[in-house]
């Protein structure tokens, strides 16, 4: 049986003779061990005579192909569910899942010099905010069996909550399924796979990586690797609704664990100042110290729990600003060669004017707080794996309003008076969950209660909206609540038509006002977090934009652009092909977190109309949004006229935090 699992991967050991003398060979070096590779030529590395490529988007079949001759069958929580019946059978799911990150463009394999693929590793770039997204779709999966393993994995990605330990960090790299064929186990192949991945994630400037091990094998090698354990949940207390037990995989599989390798101090570029290294480390938690490895005590949680969420709080203003101008020339740097930087203005760091209490949304979750009161409400920081997950309240936070701060103590206060329990895990019965807070800058506060329904029945539900209604009604004022929301989500996060959002009390919205407009704003609308640097940022983008009284203006995204990224493209089609030739056009992006879709970049290059785009991103060092911008530079990209890079302008929408936004002007 073959030692694989789901994000995970084992252990493989180089052995076997050394170089000859006429090869170029390199040691690589992790966490103490040493591997040799010969380097053959960009993008692959040759070991033993094997060769580690870039997985393209047209290798999907053969890298299925791959996996039913080893992975498919040998997986532990395959066996244990008994996913396949028969040696060559498939799963249809099963095999989506396989192939979904490939796209991501950060999956490797092995071949062998006759070509054959021997090893995969499978890889993703996962955006904070965007797997939770995903979480309640595995739960809708059709086949029950592979359901069950989704399941699992949706409850360990919560209860792990590694980008909850890393505040900091929008992006990790996560490691979904490794495997090697038989017959070349012991080569070095896995774990040149792995540092080849981690090679991918620091050019990338991804600091963080993840994997999670369904086998004891996987487990042991990721440790020997220099990943640390931060999360373990035995199968054995891993139990469905009616209290049975899931999974009963074959000895010596007994739990699933959660690695992280995390860099703190990546390079960025030779060109960024050394400032940047040095006030990062100044200003860093505590030297060469991870996060799992933080003591949290009554006396030190606000303080640990400022130096996560806001790394920069000691760090004076203008230093704070030094930084991210540093940042922004690594942004340029990321995909505009030498050459060509000099045509293109980096404009300093336009300043927050608020720097306290600026946030308008803030999100709160319940486990054990520092005196150990498993109904403390706040933002967990530490180890859930190593049991050292505290939740702090925001009490001492500077980026966080009093108003947010008061709401949730009181509904600290109303949760500890009840008798239901927190719910910290999806399954363990508990009914009170997150909350969400909104305000505008008048003070209204809108408060949305997030509960897990369990097994209680509609009229009890209804017994405890009544009675949260009936407490906070009688604390309108106090607290300022214009709206009050009720939520009963089962999933780790659930959206508007998985699990509407139910008005108890007061406005079914609370407005602000950006530049003498009015904005509604409902639970789930996005809305910037920051509105007075939103402001400064919407009166750069007009300014650069420079549109006259005879341009057309295309706003391409608004909100959280999934709208209009899924119709733009056709939509786009059509405007742009009844435009005047002569018409002077300007168009803005500010898309998600992922990007604009290949074909949308498409069809704005083929509009030769547009003279000027404005790309607005709160990632700009993002591998998504480096895609998008070679994209709208690459003259192999499409035969359209490209888009050269002229200025780019970050405003500071995030004081205290590396956070930044940066305004990209592109023309032609």
């Amino acid at each position: 049986m073959g030692n694989v699992c789901y994000k995970v991967l084992y252990s493989c050991l180089v052995r076997g003779a050394g170089p000859a003398a006429n090869e170029t060979m390199r040691v690589v070096q992790t966490q103490g061990q040493k591997f040799q590779e010969k380097v053959i030529g960009q993008g692959q590395i040759e070991s033993q005579g094997h060769r580690f490529v870039k997985i393209a988007n047209n290798d999907g079949e053969r890298v299925l192909q791959f996996l039913r001759r080893f992975f498919f069958m040998d997986e532990p929580l395959n066996i244990a569910v008994g996913l396949l019946d028969e040696p060559g059978s498939t799963c249809s799911e099963l095999e989506q899942y396989c192939i979904d990150s490939i796209p991501d463009g950060v999956s490797f394999m092995a071949v062998n010099s006759s070509g054959e693929v021997i090893g995969v590793c499978l890889n993703g770039v996962d955006v904070r905010g965007k797997s939770n997204d995903e979480d309640s779709k595995n739960f809708e999966c059709r086949n029950p069996r592979f359901g069950k393993i989704l399941g699992l994995l949706q409850n360990v990605n919560k209860q792990s909550d590694v980008f909850g330990q890393f505040p900091e960090v929008d992006r990790m790299l996560e490691v979904r399924i490794l495997s090697v064929d038989d017959a070349y186990r012991g080569q070095g192949i896995a774990k040149a796979l792995i540092e080849k991945t981690r090679l991918e994630g620091e050019k990338m400037g991804i600091p963080l990586m993840r994997v999670d091990c369904t086998s004891h094998f996987s487990a042991k090698a990721v440790a020997r690797l220099g990943f640390h354990c931060v999360y373990t949940l035995q199968y054995a207390d891993y139990l469905d609704k009616e209290g049975q037990r899931v999974f009963h995989p074959p000895p010596p599989h007994t739990c699933c664990k959660t690695f992280k390798y995390y860099v703190r101090h990546f390079s960025l570029s030779s060109s960024i100042n050394s400032e940047v290294v040095h006030l990062r480390k100044k200003f860093s938690k505590r030297e060469g110290v991870q996060p799992t490895e933080i003591e949290i005590d009554v006396a030190n949680q606000y303080e640990k729990l400022a130096e996560t969420v806001t790394p920069l709080v000691n760090t004076p203003y203008d230093e704070q600003l030094k930084i991210k101008n540093n940042w922004s020339r690594y942004v340029l740097n990321q995909f505009v060669s030498s050459r060509k930087k000099e045509l293109c203005t980096i404009e300093k760091t336009i300043s927050s004017p608020v720097l306290e209490g600026y946030r308008n949304k803030s999100e709160f979750s319940i486990r054990n707080g520092a005196d150990g009161n498993p109904k403390t409400v706040g933002t967990f920081i530490g180890s859930a794996g190593l049991g050292r997950s505290i939740c702090v309240p925001p009490t001492h936070l500077i980026n966080t309003p009093q108003i947010h701060k008061d709401i949730c103590k009181s509904y600290e206060d109303y949760i500890r008076s009840s008798d239901l329990p927190a719910c910290h895990d999806l399954h363990d019965g508990g009914f009170w969950r997150q909350i969400l807070i909104r305000s505008n800058r008048k003070g209204e506060c809108m408060l949305s209660i997030a509960v897990h329904p369990g097994d209680k029945t509609e009229a009890q539900i209804d017994e405890q909206m009544a009675a949260v209604k009936d407490y906070f009604a009688a604390r309108r004022n106090e607290l300022q609540l214009t709206s009050l929301y009720f939520q009963v989500c089962k999933h780790s996060r659930c959206t508007h038509d998985s699990a509407p959002y139910r008005l108890l009390d007061g406005e079914p919205h609370i407005t602000e006002t950006v530049g003498g407009k009015k904005f509604q704003i409902s639970p789930d609308s996005f809305f910037q977090v920051n509105v007075e640097a939103a402001e400064k940022l919407y009166e750069a983008i007009f300014r650069v934009a420079d549109v006259k009284s005879y341009s057309l203006l295309l706003d391409l995204c608004c909100g959280t652009g999934v709208i209009s990224i899924l119709g733009s493209s056709e939509v786009l089609r059509r405007v742009l092909k009844h435009l005047d030739a002569s018409a002077d056009i300007v168009a803005v992006l500010n898309p998600g977190r992922v990007g604009m879709p290949a074909d949308v970049i498409h069809e704005l290059r083929k509009c030769v109309q547009i003279r000027k785009l404005i790309y607005v991103s709160c990632m700009a060092d993002s591998p998504s949004m480096t895609k998008n911008f070679n994209w709208l530079r690459n003259t192999k990209f499409s035969e359209s006229p490209p888009f050269n890079v002229t200025r780019l302008v970050p405003v500071d929408l995030f004081p205290h935090t590396y956070h930044c936004e940066a305004i990209l002007v592109f023309e032609r």
